[in-house]
Formats: C-alpha cells, structure tokens, sequence
C-alpha cells in the first residue's frame, strides 16, 4: 500500500520517450536514489539488457508510483522480452494507481493520458480492439485529454451526408453513408440516439427550414458526435 504523503511532498522531473513525467518523492536521498536507479535503468535498457532494465525501473516505481515515464520504461523493457501480457499488466497498475490518487485527491497526475494510449495500443497489437477502446474512452473520461480524443475518433465513424448545408431550389433528396454499423437521425432538431428514425434509404426534405442531426454507432454499439446540417429549401 502506497502513503499518499510520499507522492505529494518533492517533485523531480524526468525526460523520457518524448514526454516529461513528475516524480514526489520525499527525501534529498531518495531523490538522489531515483535518479541513479533511473540512470542505470537507461543503460540496461540501451544495452538491450532487458530485465536487468525492468528490475531497476521497478526499484524506482517503489520509490515512487506514481511516475508515468518509468512505467512506460518498464514497458519498452518487457517489449523487448516480447512479454506482451507483463507489460500490459504494468500498465494496468500504473492506470489503477492514477485513477484512485484522483479518485481521493481529486489531483490528475500530469500526462496520464499516455498510460492509456499505450495500453490501447497494445491491445489493438493484440487484436482486441474493444478493450483498446475500452481504455481509451476510461482515458479520456479521466483526463478529457486532447490526444485521447484524436485517438478514439477511429473508434467513431463520421457520417457522410452528401446533401451539403445550404439553400435549394425545390425538395432534395439526402443520401448518406458510415463506417459505422447504423446511422441513426432525426430532422426535429432533437439529439438522435438509438430511439431516433434509423437510416434505411434516402430522406426527401421539402420546402421551409430543416436540421438534419446525424450519428453513427460504432462496432461496439456506442454512438459517436453528433453532426449537424441546416437547409432551407425554397
């Protein structure tokens, strides 16, 4: 069991894959403990020495849990053992960690984001797509990151509507089409959801003012963003 006090008290940075994580830890000598642990853990890891690298990473995860570049160091090491399942788990750890310090601290521990999308991805290397999207949308839940955003939009398929918004002469036909595995609308200007008309054919949209609200049902029966498309027909 982690002390909250021992995340909270000093914090050190660290620069790593591209991203910088916050290290709190308590203690000069801790600090210094980390950062020759951290050091080696490099050197093991750019030697290809792989689990020599997951062990030392993990000494510094014991000083403190709450470090999201160690923990996805500790992953780039069990990747390199081609040990899938063990890197997954880590990250299943570091993620469970982050959601309860926020759960009781209400604090969101900087670059979170990058546990889940690492996560996702290997699954996806997996072939499991929906826990993929499963930690994905937790992901963003959690952090309403930008970059978990982008990411789950392959997971939620665009509706085309090939009638663009604007002014036309007579009544108009509307097709459309989707990835996705229904296209769910409706022209009253409510949010469509899986109650609303369900599309099976064209719309024919006649003279006066109409909002056409349109959205897709992922592979995993969840709707994506609504979109929305005025027309005023004369």
């Amino acid at each position: 069991m982690f002390k909250r006090k021992v995340w909270m008290v000093v914090s050190i940075t660290i620069i790593s894959i591209a991203l910088t994580a916050s290290i709190s830890i308590t203690g000069n000598d801790q600090v210094k403990s980390a950062a020759k642990l951290l050091t080696l853990g490099d050197k093991y890891l750019s030697e290809m020495n792989y689990e020599e690298a997951v062990d030392t990473y993990k000494r510094v995860t014991e000083i403190d849990p709450l470090s999201i570049s160690v923990y996805l160091k500790i992953v780039d090491g069990y990747m390199g053992l081609q040990q899938v399942d063990q890197a997954i788990e880590v990250l299943q750890d570091g993620i469970h960690k982050i959601e309860l310090i926020q759960e009781e601290t209400n604090i969101l521990i900087e670059y979170s984001e990058y546990l889940y999308i690492k996560i996702s991805d290997l699954y996806v290397q997996s072939g499991d797509r929906k826990k993929a999207f499963h930690f994905l949308r937790r992901g963003y839940v959690l952090t309403r990151s930008r970059l978990l955003k982008v990411y789950l939009r392959d997971y939620y398929p665009i509706v085309n509507v090939f009638l663009p918004s604007g002014e036309y002469e007579g009544e108009q036909e509307i097709m459309m089409s989707s990835k996705g595995n229904k296209i769910y609308y409706t022209i009253d200007k409510t949010t469509p959801t899986k109650e609303s008309a369900l599309y099976q054919g064209s719309i024919i949209i006649g003279e006066g003012e109409t909002t056409l609200s349109v959205v897709a049902e992922n592979e995993f029966g969840e709707l994506g963003e609504v979109q929305l498309f005025h027309y005023i027909i004369h």
